[in-house]
């Protein structure tokens, strides 16, 4: 099965994240937009597990959670990766929280610098790519200025969540829920 750690997001932040996509659409570039319904966090992907290894994560899940205290997230900027001026992942980022979502994903085994982000869309094909990079390079300071007005949001709990793809776009069930208990 396909797993994944993380959890969902706050509806102030799928609201901002639908305002942002709402404004690159109009450059109507050939981007899978994340449904608001599908938002949320990765803390470490997983890939395919086993069935008979899926305990074995539930494990190390409630262990990073003992270590993790609840803590306050909050958007900080908007990004895409590779670049800007290449996009192919458009995102928001974290300012407040993320170093907890750093020590959460080496908890959990990561190797890799965390670089946490929420999806806004995937980058499909080269069409209408230039007036998207213009609409970012155009809107990227005023929805910046505009991430000071979305609350924060509360993480105290993270899941084990299955991801399974169709053709419509992927879909997520919680497996586990654990709560995040570490001292501050």
């Amino acid at each position: 099965m396909r797993l994944f750690v993380g959890f969902r997001v706050s509806e102030a932040f799928i609201r901002f994240a639908q305002g942002c996509q709402n404004i690159f659409k109009e450059a109507r570039a050939d981007v899978k937009w994340v449904e608001p319904e599908n938002l949320h966090v990765t803390v470490r992907f997983l890939g395919e597990v086993p069935e008979e290894d899926r305990m074995g994560w539930s494990r190390r899940l409630r262990q990073a959670a003992s270590l993790t205290p609840p803590f306050e997230l909050r958007l900080d900027r908007l990004g895409a990766f590779p670049s800007l001026q290449r996009p192919r992942v458009l995102w928001i980022g974290f300012g407040e929280g993320l170093g907890f979502l750093g020590d959460l994903s080496s908890h959990l085994g990561s190797e890799t610098p965390y670089r946490g982000h929420l999806t806004l869309g995937r980058v499909r094909s080269l069409r209408g790519l230039r007036p998207l990079t213009q609409l970012l390079e155009k809107n990227k300071s005023l929805l910046e200025a505009r991430l000071c007005s979305v609350p924060g949001m509360r993480v105290e709990k993270i899941w084990l969540i299955r991801s399974r793809l169709a053709s419509h776009g992927p879909c997520y069930e919680e497996v586990e829920e654990v709560s995040l208990a570490g001292q501050p």
